[in-house]
């Protein structure tokens, strides 16, 4: 788990950009049905 750890700052980040997208996403979803 060594490898994982020190690629944490990357894989933060792609996190935070994915959870971004998906909320982005679902917004408009419920904008789209409201």
């Amino acid at each position: 788990m060594r490898t994982v750890s020190s690629e944490s700052p990357r894989w933060s980040k792609m996190a935070g950009i994915l959870s971004g997208f998906i909320g982005f996403t679902s917004y408009l979803e419920l904008s789209k049905v409201a």
